[in-house]
């Protein structure tokens, strides 16, 4: 079935809004996944360091959505959300 032309003006706004993140760490693909799923540790690295994160909620699961209050010194935050589109091994 053709898209409508709503569909494709939709697809292609979300692809404009889609981040891609490619890195490489020497820790287990494993290790790295923990540190942005799991809500704890998210909250111990998010961040510039002069920040705190007194929020951090995360459904690691394609679909699943996250959420991230930082803190700055002065009391300021700062929420970061969206979705994950896609999760794959590397």
């Amino acid at each position: 079935m053709a898209k409508t032309a709503l569909e494709r003006k939709l697809e292609a706004s979300v692809r404009e809004r889609t981040l891609v993140m490619v890195r490489r760490f020497q820790a287990s693909p494993r290790r790295v996944f923990e540190a942005w799923t799991n809500e704890r540790e998210l909250a111990q690295w998010m961040g510039p360091k002069d920040m705190t994160v007194p929020m951090a909620k995360s459904e690691p699961r394609e679909g699943g959505r996250y959420r991230i209050t930082m803190r700055s010194g002065e009391g300021k935050e700062f929420t970061v959300s969206g979705q994950f589109c896609e999760m794959r091994a590397g």
